[in-house]
């Protein structure tokens, strides 16, 4: 039984969410910086979205939906690779490093709540 009948299943919104928070993620210029302040910057922002929204961790797949909120993401990371003479194969691959490496130091787990706690009036 389906909790929505206008949407096929739970992917779809969980797919609509994921997209919305990585639409809302800061895009700072990277203007006058060096490649490795600019990764660093891609890396952090990153961390700092599974940080802020750690239930975003389980959504991201190798192969997500192209929506405005991921475009914009991986738009942005790109600029960070502009002007290094990378071929456009390598320039593509690039910003999924940084995927890799937060990928690598998960957030830490925020603490549980004990029943006391939430059913707190």
């Amino acid at each position: 039984m389906s909790l929505y009948t206008c949407v096929p299943g739970k992917t779809e919104p969980c797919n609509l969410m994921l997209d919305n928070v990585y639409l809302a993620m800061p895009r700072p210029p990277f203007v006058g910086r060096d490649w490795r302040a600019k990764l660093t910057q891609v890396a952090d922002d990153n961390r700092s979205l599974l940080v802020a929204h750690p239930w975003a961790a389980a959504l991201i797949t190798p192969r997500p939906p192209l929506g405005p909120g991921l475009m914009a993401q991986y738009d942005h990371e790109l600029t960070a690779f502009d002007g290094l003479g990378l071929d456009d194969a390598t320039t593509d691959d690039a910003p999924h490093l940084p995927a890799h490496l937060r990928a690598s130091r998960p957030p830490a787990p925020r603490p549980m709540l004990t029943e006391p706690s939430w059913t707190a009036p």
